[in-house]
């Protein structure tokens, strides 16, 4: 067995990190401004409850089956 050098895992790391970073800006920053709706309540928790702009993503991740080898 060969030693894996620690760089490998420091560039695995790192990429980890940039995506981590990319999909929190997204959640902070873009997802809020599409669920709340000022002054009214009732379309603000109609949005958390199944937001129009991420619908086909839910559907997609519900969908998903891994394919077997």
């Amino acid at each position: 067995m060969t030693a894996v050098p620690v760089q490998n895992y420091a560039r695995i790391a790192g990429v980890l990190f940039l995506i981590s970073t990319v999909a929190g800006g997204f959640g902070e920053f873009f997802v809020p401004f599409q669920l709340i709706v000022a002054n009214d309540a009732t379309a603000t928790a109609n949005n958390i409850v199944l937001p129009n702009c991420c619908s086909a993503w839910v559907s997609r991740a519900t969908s998903w089956k891994p394919s077997v080898m």
